[in-house]
């Protein structure tokens, strides 16, 4: 895990400014999917960080999510491997809303 950490943030650290918000973990257990919790929380935090003109970052490392977070205006910064891995990651960058 240390390995994929130090790699994910160098990863970040690429892609994103100095100052921006990093969504870290979210998660939904697979019996309450598809229910809309997860677009809640986003949408909550969204338009703070839209009123703060600020910047937010994720990271994916399923292909299949790449819709969801794109329906929120992530546009997919990076993509690689980890290193001595096939764990595929995804830097998502989402601009805020003026």
């Amino acid at each position: 895990m240390t390995h994929v950490a130090e790699h994910n943030d160098a990863l970040r650290k690429r892609c994103t400014p100095a100052e921006h918000w990093f969504l870290s973990i979210l998660a939904v257990d697979p019996p309450n999917q598809k229910k809309g919790y997860a677009r809640q929380l986003l949408q909550s935090m969204h338009e703070r960080l839209d009123d703060q003109g600020s910047i937010s970052y994720a990271e994916a490392t399923e292909e299949h999510l790449l819709p969801f977070y794109e329906r929120f205006g992530y546009k997919v910064a990076e993509s690689s491997i980890v290193p001595g891995t096939d764990l595929p990651v995804w830097a998502l960058i989402r601009q805020p809303k003026h």
